[in-house]
């Protein structure tokens, strides 16, 4: 059996919460309502809770003021609450140990706030969409290490991670990720900027959501360390930011934000 072939296997998780297929309708409908995203959620209190929770981390800026559901609705807005539901429960489904779990979360959280800030300055680029796709990145690390306990190490020089994997387990993070997330049937723009967070296809129809989620990895690793995963800020991504009209300024302004929130965030995730 094929390191797809297990992927795939996944998508049929027990822990999965039941209203999932749901949560997908959801972030599948553009029409989609407040009320109709709230009706679904409050059948989950555990997912109501965490949602209530990361609605008041730093990067929201609403924090220690958002103590219900409805607030948090009515704040962040269906598109960033639907995005958030679909990341939670993809998250919680998987057994990881609390501190591995408390890391990975931590990276993803700080690349999806980071791809929505972008969002704002690349056109086409939904700011609900960008937010999921940094959110979910590296779901396929989390699935590696689900699939390979004993063979997958979080702790490798990033340079060194994907020809590791690709070594290994005959496919990358990125790769496992986008497979998963397909069999889920999450939107290809989602599933496509996992797949390039690495390597980002210009040619993709989706490449304005892609660029936001390959930009906000590469940037976090050079902005907040404690943050920054396996991200990598090249050559390549500072010729594709020209190309977008981007610069010292904007990352200079990214900077600042980042900066303003790296105290609150790491009492947040208690890092």
């Amino acid at each position: 059996m094929t390191t797809f072939d297990r992927i795939t296997s996944l998508h049929t998780l027990p822990t999965l919460p039941a209203n999932f297929a749901r949560l997908i309708s959801v972030l599948n409908d553009e029409q989609a309502s407040l009320r109709d995203l709230e009706e679904i959620i409050r059948h989950d209190q555990s997912l109501a809770a965490r949602i209530v929770s990361v609605a008041n981390s730093p990067g929201f800026g609403y924090t220690g003021y958002i103590n219900s559901l409805e607030q948090a609705m009515l704040l962040l807005g269906v598109d960033l609450i639907r995005s958030l539901s679909i990341g939670i429960s993809i998250f919680q489904s998987f057994p990881l140990p609390p501190t591995v779990l408390k890391q990975m979360w931590a990276h993803a959280y700080s690349v999806g706030t980071m791809s929505s800030l972008l969002s704002r300055k690349i056109a086409n680029a939904d700011r609900g969409v960008a937010f999921l796709g940094g959110l979910l990145h590296d779901i396929g690390r989390i699935i590696l290490l689900t699939l390979f306990p004993d063979g997958y190490s979080f702790r490798q020089d990033p340079e060194a991670i994907v020809p590791t994997e690709i070594e290994r387990f005959q496919c990358s993070h990125a790769e496992a990720g986008h497979h998963f997330l397909k069999n889920l049937y999450v939107p290809d723009e989602v599933s496509e900027s996992v797949l390039y967070h690495h390597s980002i296809d210009m040619s993709n129809q989706h490449r304005d959501i892609i660029a936001c989620v390959y930009f906000a990895e590469g940037l976090m690793q050079i902005l907040n360390t404690a943050f920054g995963g396996d991200g990598l800020w090249t050559d390549n991504h500072l010729n594709l930011f020209t190309v977008y009209g981007l610069g010292s300024k904007e990352i200079d302004e990214l900077a600042a934000i980042v900066a303003s929130q790296e105290a609150e965030l790491m009492s947040f995730f208690k890092i």
